[in-house]
């Protein structure tokens, strides 16, 4: 299971991350990395536009038909709706723009690490154990070239944790992928990984 947790790791520079304040002593940094941080333009665009459509259409739909017939029920599924197209829209053209500009990666001979910044000391770590690695799967997105998602789990996050927070939406969970996102050398991680995962088979 994925180990999550909060520890100060920066120095009084800020960032990156001080892996050695992490590491076991007898735990190795076999590569670190961050993610690419332009737009982005995901493999799954075409479906995720398309979904985007149909919510949009449905809250809109929703939104008139409450205004024609008095239904606060319609009210209330229409800004769900709306949410929805916003984050389907979202995830065609890289959503999570602002949670990659404080994320980063490491990977050592027992785990793989992603620490994304909270504050510039603090961080929360998310850990992946070889079993877990074990199940890793590769993406390429249409934009940027040369750049791969090597993903290992998938997990919730609130719509607070979102680029598209929107309160009192940020109750509902949408489920993302875990993992190194939009990595150089995706060959090369994809490798260590391997080795890493053989290594404590």
């Amino acid at each position: 299971m994925t180990k999550v947790e909060t520890l100060s790791l920066g120095d009084a520079a800020g960032l990156p991350p001080q892996w050695s304040r992490l590491t076991e002593p007898d735990e190795t940094v076999l590569w670190q990395g961050r993610p690419f941080q332009g737009a982005v333009i995901s493999s799954t665009a075409p479906q995720s536009i398309g979904a985007g459509v149909i919510f949009a259409v449905c809250a809109v739909s929703f939104f008139l038909g409450g205004w024609q017939n008095g239904s606060a029920l319609a009210f209330l599924i229409a800004p769900v709706a709306a949410y929805l197209a916003v984050v389907s829209f979202g995830s065609a053209f890289g959503r999570d723009r602002e949670v990659r500009a404080r994320s980063f990666y490491a990977l050592t001979n027992k785990r793989a690490i992603i620490a994304v910044a909270k504050t510039p000391k603090d961080f929360e770590i998310r850990s992946f154990s070889p079993k877990e690695l074990s199940k890793v799967t590769r993406t390429n997105p249409i934009i940027p070239k040369g750049h791969s998602n090597l993903f290992f789990t998938k997990r919730y996050m609130t719509a607070g944790e979102s680029a598209f927070s929107f309160w009192p939406l940020d109750i509902l969970r949408v489920s993302t992928k875990d993992g190194f996102s939009l990595i150089q050398r995706a060959d090369h991680v994809e490798n260590l990984l391997r080795k890493v995962i053989e290594g404590h088979a």
